[in-house]
């Protein structure tokens, strides 16, 4: 559907009316984190993640970026160092460094890329530790 920043698939005339949000089961937490220069602009980066808590361990674990990458982007790799394991500072560092690793955002006349990296590392943090506290 997305195919760059500002650009979709949509064709001239076409209009998105609707998108369905399931409402979280038992044991299924999110969080969206972002980072912009003022309320209701557009992020330098941002991050969303959806798990679920199982047996103590997070499964079925999403992470994804946007702002510093062309298209709203899947962090596989943070994902995995998530995914059957417990959420403890351990896995949250592991996954912030595998996101640092998988973006690889262009510097703004706001911030270089570094900063921008460093940054999407730390809303993927709180982002993990939002969603793992609403799966209690």
């Amino acid at each position: 559907f997305f195919v760059t920043h500002y650009t979709t698939t949509l064709s001239p005339g076409e209009l998105v009316t609707a998108t369905t949000w399931p409402i979280p089961a038992s044991g299924e937490g999110f969080a969206f984190e972002e980072l912009a220069l003022r309320a209701g602009d557009y992020a330098l980066s941002m991050v969303a993640v959806a798990l679920r808590r199982r047996d103590g361990k997070a499964t079925d674990v999403r992470v994804v970026a946007g702002a510093v990458t062309d298209r709203p982007t899947r962090l596989t790799d943070a994902e995995a160092a998530l995914t059957n394991s417990p959420v403890d500072d351990a896995a949250i560092v592991a996954a912030m460094d595998a996101a640092r690793a998988a973006v690889e955002p262009n510097a703004t006349i706001h911030a270089d890329a570094e900063y921008l990296r460093h940054v999407t590392g730390v809303l993927v943090a709180r982002a993990v530790r939002r969603a793992w506290e609403r799966t209690a």
